[in-house]
């Protein structure tokens, strides 16, 4: 379901930008001539410009994890700029297959967004702001203009109900392959054995030995958790939750010390590598419980229609974009390669050479690092 997820994202993203990234898709943009598209649209699906800000912002987090990983100097790496460019790449199909969808949508008579629901989204997206005056300032940095905010909410209601259309309407889901789905994913719904967790991390056997008397004397297990846990949980009443005793991501002897207490029992003081605790548990179930099928059926087609809906919707995606006008603009897209720095060595006989030949041909010429660029597809 990888693809389909991916355009479903890029249509929200598009959507909600204004809350994260400048868009860049003012309405005054749409009309801009050929000479006006150089560098700032990155196609055209059916007339409807997607804007180069869009893919910036798309390549902002992929930025910043090349830099994390590689390094500042990581364009110079061929290895390197081959991923960014694939993913480059991917991120502008992407945009075209969800503006597809948007197109295709508007063409199907059994999907209708009207202006109330567009307004309650609207309303939506503002509430996420502090004040008005933010949400206005936010537009303003956005590059966005009401309309154009209005517009992209309802391309993401146009998709989220192309969505629904073929998983509710156009899929159909039997109770064999419920059942087959079931069998072959019981794991999926089977429990092993394993109780509710709670514990309160204290530094000392003495200070747990402190707690485990207040405990005793009738103060909550909560309460004892808030003032002296000194973990995350110490503000959840120490709730680690349901934890099966075979878990091997637990500390074994903390899950030791837990696996011997009975429903609602509290442990004496178990140290860890962590410090000491005191383990509480409940729901303790001793047998493995498997779901009975009923139980889970409404999930299970679920997922099942989900899945037909999305294979299906890209199938007829592949066939539309066969049918539908995409113009891309792919020089306004290119991932710049920067070659890297010569050695001293290798810089010294490469200029010695190059002067070697000038001076027979009667020349002289400068040597520098040049940087090229990779066309996009």
């Amino acid at each position: 379901m990888k693809l389909f997820k991916k355009v479903v994202a890029v249509v929200a993203i598009a959507t909600m930008s204004l809350t994260m990234v400048a868009c860049g898709s003012s309405k005054a943009a749409t009309e801009m001539t050929s000479e006006d598209e150089k560098g700032l649209i990155i196609a055209r699906v059916e007339g409807e410009p997607i804007y180069k800000t869009m893919l910036d912002n798309e390549m902002m987090q992929m930025e910043y994890y090349m830099q994390l990983y590689y390094g500042e100097d990581y364009k110079s790496n061929p290895e390197v700029m081959e991923q960014y460019d694939a993913y480059k790449k991917d991120v502008v199909e992407s945009l075209i297959e969800a503006e597809i969808l948007v197109h295709k949508a508007k063409e199907m008579k059994s999907i209708k967004v009207d202006e109330k629901e567009i307004e309650e989204q609207l309303e939506a997206t503002k509430a996420s702001f502090p004040t008005e005056e933010e949400f206005n300032k936010g537009l303003e940095e956005s590059g966005m203009t009401l309309e154009d905010l209005k517009e992209n909410i309802e391309k993401n209601l146009l998709v989220t109900k192309l969505i629904s259309e073929y998983t509710e309407n156009k899929v159909e889901v039997k109770d064999e392959e419920i059942e087959t789905y079931y069998n072959e994913n019981i794991a999926n719904y089977t429990t092993k054995p394993g109780a509710n967790i709670y514990h309160i991390l204290v530094d000392s056997e003495e200070k747990a030995n402190e707690v485990l008397d207040k405990y005793n004397a009738g103060t909550s297990f909560a309460d004892l958790a808030a003032e002296y846990g000194t973990d995350g949980t110490a503000t959840q009443g120490g709730a680690l939750g349901f934890i099966e005793y075979d878990t091997t991501s637990y500390d074994q002897d903390f899950m030791a010390g837990a696996k011997e207490l009975g429903e609602g029992e509290i442990s004496q003081p178990v140290k860890t590598q962590f410090g000491w605790h005191l383990i509480k548990v409940d729901g303790v179930q001793k047998e493995e419980v498997v779901q009975p099928l009923e139980e889970v059926k409404e999930t299970i087609e679920a997922t099942l229609r989900s899945s037909k809906a999305e294979t299906l919707l890209m199938e007829d995606l592949e066939k539309w974009k066969e049918d539908v006008n995409v113009v891309r603009f792919e020089e306004n897209y290119k991932t710049e390669v920067v070659e890297a720095e010569t050695t001293e060595d290798t810089t010294s006989e490469t200029t010695e050479e190059t002067n070697t030949e000038n001076t027979d041909s009667g020349d002289t010429q400068e040597t520098t690092p040049t940087a090229t660029a990779t066309p996009a597809q």
